[in-house]
């Protein structure tokens, strides 16, 4: 067993000439490397070993095969015989003699030894699975299935193939070559390991129905418990992957219970704690999560008791930080309000230990988590409704990873736990401070507009104008605009509107918006709602002649723009028929429809046209353009609710009342969009057309109790269904004590118009 010893000799020997005895040298020293590395392995000495195996494969790879031994053997004996005179001559007859009988019997020797380069290669392949260089193991096992496929070792090598194939995660190779091995050694004693590598090829294919089926059969004939103890293991994994929580869970727990000092033990204990983590995740049922998240909890707390060597113990901490978390989440009375918190000083005890103990510990992104892990107690500290603390955390974070991506959110939510404090001015220096830190964060506009909300509560207009502006230059400078951006913007520049129309100089808020306008031109959703501001700012002043002019004006300046140019005459529309200037109205509506662009028109267009049509009674028309708004609006469902109320309206106006109380409906319930009291008087039109007289007074009643020109048309048809009521309900004639009182209420009805 003096390896370092025999290494020396062996050395020599390399650098002799190839024969017989060097060859069979060269194998003993590559087998004696070998054995070097595994002794070494054993004993824990890991590098000494891996040094082994790559001295073995030097020595292996010298090694020559049978045939090209014997050509060697069979050259010194063609070239003994070209120089048999010589030799005679100056040694005598039997010395060459002698010489050429010891080629000869080397050269039977050679031709009766095992070839010794089969044996040598497939321990090569052994070595670099040993060195865990499966891919150059499974290029030599390949060589040699392919090379010797009726050698000895030929089962070996083609099992060896198997398993360095997945290694190297080549599955569907691998299972392939697992079901032509079964073919080929239908008994071998490697089939339940053909089964087990199978099942662990399927298993990493994510085909984990087809590798339970797989680790049940190798679980079946395997004895050893090593073996039978990873199987469950898997199997219970893969119960997990396909979700199966109830199997998983059961598994888990029988390793756990029944395995009590495997070495596998502490990983059963992590997965069924994230089993039931899972399930309490997936449950809005606090009678099924809570447990679920006790059990996880327990399981995470044991590995930490018992496993202390364990080598994700750092993970279990930082995820029994989370289990604590979620577990605060449900200390809450029906009413929200927080009983307890227990379970949030645990998770911010745990998350603190995480810090002291594991500050290296990265993710498997090769992230830091500590980070994440401060974070966490800074959250706990706010969930647990201590903001003073939270804020201190937040600060902690900032202060030692100013650049970390939560380190941004940390600072917003500064901001926040000072407005649950009730500190505004500490929560606009918070929100500035992240604003100007971090300004290139996603939440930044969502912060800029809570600034510019607190000034504008606080009466601080001109400084929340500037905020707001802020909001609208961020969404300007950004190298693309985002739908979130733009809507940021938006909101942003209603509010400006809105804090310039109280000092009530309407013609500076269309300015503003004109302004706005060209910053944002190219955007439809921007460019639409700006002209439909610019048109109700001019409305609410009563300026209507300026708003014609406007609207006018901006077409022109526009004209190459087909949204603003739409725009500005679906408003013109709009405004016309809102003030009954249908003549001004239906020339709007010509102009668009000779429009060269018509066809780009927006559902708001159609919708126009629509009402136009409506209010001048020509049903059919409007009927029309209302179901084009329909074919339009797509996902719009404020434009679908619309049209649905037009399309009754002109069903009504055509008589066809059947056919118009289903449109109607369908407005009716888009509770968000739907003009409720048109919508409600149009349906108790349809009541009373189709003699449903008590139902349509209802209605009507209902709609007469609220606001607007609807009360006045309802009131007016109540009067004239109590004027013309001289029948009853079963069309016998009513006495005239009851005709008289209602005349009576008819009279009441008309007198309120």
């Amino acid at each position: 067993k003096d390896f370092a010893a025999a290494n020396k000799v062996y050395r020599l020997i390399t650098k002799q000439p190839p024969n017989p005895r060097t060859t069979e040298a060269l194998y003993l020293a590559a087998e004696s490397m070998f054995s070097r590395g595994e002794a070494f392995l054993k004993d824990g000495k890991t590098e000494e070993g891996r040094q082994a195996y790559r001295d073995a494969i030097n020595y292996y790879n010298g090694v020559r095969s049978k045939s090209a031994l014997m050509d060697l053997v069979q050259k010194d004996l063609d070239r003994l015989k070209a120089s048999q005179g010589r030799i005679v001559v100056e040694s005598g007859a039997e010395a060459w003699q002698s010489r050429f009988d010891t080629l000869k019997r080397s050269l039977a020797q050679v031709k009766d030894r095992p070839d010794l380069r089969v044996l040598a290669l497939f321990r090569v392949a052994n070595c670099y699975q040993a060195l865990n260089m499966p891919e150059e193991a499974s290029v030599v096992y390949q060589f040699l299935r392919d090379r010797y496929p009726d050698d000895k070792a030929a089962e070996q090598i083609y099992f060896g193939l198997i398993q360095t194939l997945t290694q190297r995660g080549q599955m569907e190779k691998a299972n392939t070559e697992t079901e032509s091995f079964k073919a080929k050694y239908p008994k071998s004693l490697m089939l339940n390991n053909a089964a087990l590598v199978q099942a662990e090829a399927q298993f990493s294919q994510q085909r984990y129905k087809e590798a339970l089926v797989n680790y049940d059969k190798a679980l079946a004939t395997s004895n050893d418990t090593a073996t039978v103890e990873t199987v469950k293991f898997r199997k219970a994994t893969a119960y997990f992957n396909l979700e199966d929580f109830e199997k998983a869970s059961a598994a888990f727990s029988e390793l756990v219970q029944k395995h009590a000092d495997s070495k596998i033990r502490p990983d059963a204990l992590f997965f069924f704690g994230l089993t039931h983590y899972e399930i309490a995740k997936r449950s809005n049922d606090p009678k099924i999560a809570q447990p679920n998240i006790g059990t996880a909890i327990q399981a995470y707390e044991e590995i930490r008791a018992k496993y202390l060597q364990y080598d994700k113990l750092p993970l279990v901490t930082f995820r029994l930080g989370y289990l604590y978390s979620f577990a605060g989440a449900y200390d809450r009375d029906s009413d929200g309000k927080l009983t307890g918190t227990v379970n949030f000083d645990k998770a911010i005890a745990v998350f603190q230990e995480f810090v002291q103990k594991w500050p290296d510990q990265k993710d498997a992104d090769g992230k830091l988590l500590i980070p994440e892990a401060l974070y966490q107690i800074a959250r706990n500290h706010l969930t647990a409704e201590r903001y003073p603390d939270a804020i201190t955390a937040y600060k902690a974070l900032i202060d030692k990873f100013p650049d970390h991506d939560l380190a941004a959110f940390a600072a917003k939510e500064i901001g926040e736990n000072y407005y649950m404090l009730k500190k505004p001015a500490e929560m606009i220096e918070a929100l500035r401070y992240y604003v100007q830190k971090y300004p290139n964060h996603s939440k930044v506009g969502d912060a800029l507009y809570v600034i510019a909300s607190e000034l504008e509560n606080q009466k601080r207009h001109d400084e929340a104008i500037l905020a707001y502006r802020d909001i609208i230059n961020r969404a300007i400078a950004a190298s693309a605009l985002t739908d979130e951006a733009r809507n940021a913007a938006i909101s942003a520049q209603l509010h400006i509107s809105n804090l310039l129309e109280q000092r009530n100089d309407p013609k500076t808020v269309v300015t503003d918006c004109e302004t706005f306008l060209g910053k944002f031109a190219s955007d439809a959703v921007a460019a639409r709602t700006m002209i439909s501001q610019i048109a109700s700012m001019y409305r609410k002043a009563r300026l209507i002649p300026d708003a014609y002019a406007k609207l006018e004006q901006l077409s022109q300046q526009y004209q190459l723009n087909t949204t603003i140019r739409h725009a500005c005459v679906i408003s013109l529309i709009e405004l016309a028929v809102g003030e009954k200037d249908y003549a001004r109205a239906n020339g709007a509506v010509a102009r668009m429809l000779a429009d060269p662009d018509r066809d780009k028109l927006p559902a708001s267009g159609f919708l126009a046209i629509g009402n136009v049509s409506l209010k001048t009674e020509k049903f059919t028309q409007a009927k029309e353009n209302y179901e084009r708004v329909l074919a339009a609006a797509g996902n719009e469902q404020k434009f679908a609710t619309l049209a649905n109320l037009g399309i009754g309206q002109s069903l009504i106006g055509l008589k066809q009342f059947a056919a118009a109380h289903a449109p109607l409906e369908n407005a009716l319930a888009d509770t968000q969009n739907c003009p409720r009291a048109e919508t409600q008087l149009a349906i108790a039109k349809v009541l009373e057309a189709t003699g449903k007289t008590e139902q349509a007074v209802e209605l009507y009643s209902t709609v007469m109790a609220g606001r607007g020109d609807v009360t006045f048309e309802a009131a007016f048809r109540l009067g004239n269904i109590f004027y013309n009521m001289t029948l009853d309900k079963d069309g016998k004639s009513l006495l005239s004590e009851k005709i008289k009182e209602n005349k009576k209420l008819a009279l009441a009805y008309y007198a309120r118009l």
